[in-house]
């Protein structure tokens, strides 16, 4: 079973091993998205994490699942991580993968995600002492990172965002 779950108007995302499961409850219908291929390559000394989260895109009616990839040494040392988006559809679907900006800032996994009209939050470490609250708009495709540590210290803000690869 997975490590992790959240639900999104009766629809349960969880983890069997490398992939993504969505069970509806009500018709006991249970899929198994494709795994995904990751550009990260996992060294000797690090250790690969993946979560999956569930949204719902009120305005097309329409689900997404996000997966965020992370690999870190001990103590998130040389931490890298990537975004995919798998978009539901009666044909099934595919991934694609969110394309970061210059200036993104790799994260490790935090929170199991909530949906808010179709917007995706959840928090994630930057660094062994600094984390962030991350949006993925489902509307957009873009993940923004808004950094409360730093609004929290000295009342600056920053804020990342990358582009969707459709």
């Amino acid at each position: 079973m997975g490590y992790s779950a959240n639900i999104v108007r009766g629809l349960m995302c969880f983890r069997v091993k490398k992939k993504a499961c969505i069970y509806n409850p009500s018709t006991k219908q249970l899929l198994t998205l494709p795994a995904i291929k990751s550009d990260i390559i996992t060294e000797h000394d690090q250790k690969k994490q993946i979560q999956y989260y569930i949204g719902h895109d009120p305005v097309s009616d329409r689900y997404k699942v996000v997966c965020t990839i992370m690999v870190s040494s001990a103590y998130l040392c040389n931490l890298k991580s990537e975004h995919w988006v798998f978009q539901l559809d009666k044909a099934g679907g595919l991934w694609k993968k969110v394309f970061p900006l210059e200036n993104y800032h790799p994260h490790a996994l935090g929170t199991v995600g909530r949906c808010v009209n179709g917007v995706l939050y959840y928090l994630a470490w930057i660094d062994m002492y600094n984390c962030a609250v991350f949006s993925f708009d489902k509307y957009g495709g873009k993940l923004a990172i808004f950094n409360y540590t730093y609004l929290r210290e000295v009342g600056l803000v920053d804020l990342w965002v990358l582009i969707d690869a459709g």
